[in-house]
This record gives C-alpha cells, sequence and structure tokens, in this order.
C-alpha cells in the first residue's frame, strides 16, 4: 500500500475517534492531514479534483467554525488551486482574494521583502518590535 493511502487512513481514523468524542479541534487536525494527503495524490494524477474539492470544501466550513484562521487562508489557497486545475477562474480568483484578505488580516507577510510567509516551511526570525522576517 502507498504511504500516502496509509497515511488518509489513519487521519480518517483520527477523523472518526475525533467525531465520537466531539472533538472539534482534533477532528480539524485530522481532516488538514487528510485534506494534504489528498492533494499530494491530486497533484501525482492518481485521483481526480472532485475529492480533494469537496474535502477541502468541508475542512473550510470546519476551520472556519473553530476559528482556525490561519488553517482557513491555507485551506483557501489550496481551493485556489484546485479551481485553477478545473479552470474555474472565478471560484479560483475568488478563494485567492479571501486567502490573501486573510494573510493581511494575520500580518503574515515579511517585514522586509514583503512576501508571504506560512505557504511553505520558511525559516523566520522575530525583531524586538515584533516585527517578523525571513531569516537571513
Amino acid at each position: 500500500m502507498d504511504i500516502l493511502q496509509k497515511a488518509f487512513r489513519q487521519y480518517e481514523s483520527a477523523m472518526g475517534s475525533a467525531a465520537a468524542t466531539g472533538d472539534r479541534l482534533c477532528q480539524m487536525e485530522a481532516m488538514d492531514g487528510a485534506a494534504r494527503c489528498l492533494e499530494v495524490l491530486r497533484l501525482q494524477h492518481k485521483i481526480c479534483n472532485c475529492r480533494p474539492l469537496e474535502f477541502n470544501t468541508r475542512l473550510l466550513e470546519v476551520a472556519g467554525s473553530v476559528g482556525a484562521k490561519l488553517l482557513v487562508r491555507t485551506v483557501r489557497s489550496r481551493l485556489s488551486r484546485i479551481y485553477g486545475s478545473l479552470g474555474d477562474e472565478e471560484q479560483k480568483g475568488h478563494h485567492e482574494r479571501l486567502a490573501i484578505a486573510m494573510e493581511e488580516d494575520l500580518e503574515l507577510r515579511c517585514g522586509s521583502c514583503n512576501e508571504p510567509f506560512g505557504l511553505e516551511s520558511d525559516s523566520l526570525e522575530a525583531l524586538p518590535c515584533s516585527h517578523i522576517l525571513h531569516a537571513r
């Protein structure tokens, strides 16, 4: 069994356990892990776009209800890429604009180069004034 499929099954199991105990935060984290697995499978053309689209749409609802703004931004970026691959420029732009608005709301831009951070694994450093920069 492919390692991604195995990871996805484990995330599904965690989602079920979290739902059974009513732990929305744990459920959200497990859903995000599963969504990341689906995104990789989608990019490898092992699955169609419909399942990641449906799954990320549900995750967006859960993340929004929990108040996980950083995850909402990440999921909106993911949805923008999915809609882009489907050729739906209207929905792509909609999610892209909302992701950027959330990014601005959370002030997730480097104080030096003004590039966003938090989408990739960035090395960051904080200044005494509380501005955050990409590490040099």
